[in-house]
């Protein structure tokens, strides 16, 4: 019995591995989606939000890996 415990570890490992890696892609795609959508606020609207247009402008420009 433990030989089966073994053989299937890789399995989980690989499996943890593509749930990190889905995990990121969809941490990636929001903070692409949340950025555009920021940029398409009015300064009315981000005064709403508590965020100034400056700094609206700036997360915008950031690419969507950076954090």
């Amino acid at each position: 019995m433990p030989l089966t415990q073994v053989q299937n570890a890789p399995l989980r490992r690989k499996s943890n591995l593509l749930q990190r890696a889905l995990e990121l892609i969809l941490r990636v795609e929001a903070r692409r989606r949340d950025r555009q959508r920021l940029g398409t606020l009015d300064a009315h609207l981000l005064r709403d939000i508590g965020i100034d247009p400056n700094a609206a402008q700036e997360e915008c420009a950031k690419p969507f890996w950076r954090s």
